[in-house]
């Protein structure tokens, strides 16, 4: 980093609203510890990771599939100035792929362990 950027962290951390951000965020942390938040989000993951595969995998396609279809209705309630220029038939392409990954999900869940992208991201 630059020397005017630490200075500028450095001011910026002694501020008075540098101080007050670095001290809500130690409050966040501290209630976030705590929380009934927390634990059901925990217990959701454990109960998450304790399916076999295919069923994270079926779970996770029909959660994109879901989406990726409602995205064209989602795009046109929005303001024209600000909608994405992606065309509708793109969220439809990825709708349908997701689609096929939930009804064969098995299928690869037993091939993943020898795919190539599997061996690329081990390493």
């Amino acid at each position: 980093m630059t020397l005017e950027f630490e200075d500028t962290r450095a001011s910026f951390a002694t501020s008075r609203l540098g101080r007050v951000l670095a001290n809500l965020g130690q409050l966040a942390t501290a209630a976030w510890r705590s929380s009934s938040c927390r634990g059901t989000a925990e217990r959701l993951a454990n109960a998450w990771n304790r399916q076999p595969a295919p069923m994270r995998i079926r779970g996770s396609a029909i959660a994109v599939a879901v989406a990726a279809a409602l995205q064209p209705f989602l795009i046109w309630l929005m303001p024209a100035t600000v909608r994405p220029a992606l065309p509708q038939f793109a969220y439809m392409m990825v709708a349908a792929l997701a689609a096929a990954a939930a009804w064969r999900s098995d299928m690869i869940a037993n091939a993943w362990p020898s795919s190539r992208l599997a061996h690329w991201l081990r390493r």
